[in-house]
């Protein structure tokens, strides 16, 4: 093994020790370290520390009552559902993890979902991937916010079951307030006319009812 990527290697490994047990607030706890090194492991500190994007993030934590609406094409009537969104921090705030439940929909089984959501501080992104019981494949969200945080416009992969294909989405997740958001994703016909074909309003429970 090449010497300088070995070493590389025990100094990414050493710092993601040191961010975690928070070693690395300490006045320079390895002095032997080459420049180089010492710039890798504040590189590193920097990577896995949680910053103002989490903190906004950290906002949606509690349980909520969504009341959301499905379209299956333009102009269609919409399908209603109901649900509970339950959302934790984990990882000293590095990550939020978010459990939706619901009734089936269309004769389907009760519904169970499943995501995890974040920021990269590294490409300065903003991340979200979602499983649930209607599907085998993951949906990976990626995006970027205003300048409030509030509002994040999301691109994603969704499948195209017709061609047997992903497809590029787009959705739009916003905090209306502190104990209100929406969540809106977007389709498109073979056309490529763009409608909406989700749209989630999800109220902080114990929370009295706002209009959309």
């Amino acid at each position: 093994m090449n010497r300088s990527i070995y070493i590389s290697g025990i100094v990414v490994l050493s710092a993601s020790v040191l961010v975690s047990t928070g070693l690395l607030a300490q006045d320079n706890p390895h002095g032997d370290m080459s420049p180089e090194q010492q710039a890798m492991m504040k590189a590193w500190m920097d990577y896995g520390t949680p910053g103002e994007e989490h903190a906004q993030l950290a906002n949606r934590v509690g349980t909520w009552k969504i009341e959301g609406k499905m379209w299956h094409e333009p102009n269609s009537e919409p399908e209603a559902f109901t649900g509970t969104s339950t959302i934790k921090s984990i990882m000293g705030g590095r990550y939020f993890i978010e459990t939706i439940d619901g009734p089936g929909m269309m004769g389907m089984p009760p519904f169970e979902g499943r995501g995890i959501f974040g920021y990269d501080n590294l490409t300065e992104t903003y991340f979200s991937i979602w499983i649930d019981n209607t599907m085998t494949g993951a949906l990976r969200y990626e995006g970027t916010a205003g300048a409030d945080g509030k509002t994040i416009q999301y691109t994603v992969d969704v499948p195209d079951l017709m061609s047997g294909r992903y497809k590029k989405g787009r959705a739009i997740q916003e905090m209306i307030d502190k104990d209100n958001s929406v969540f809106t994703v977007y389709d498109t016909t073979p056309d490529g006319d763009e409608f909406i074909s989700m749209q989630i309003n999800a109220r902080r429970k114990g929370m009295s009812k706002k209009a959309y």
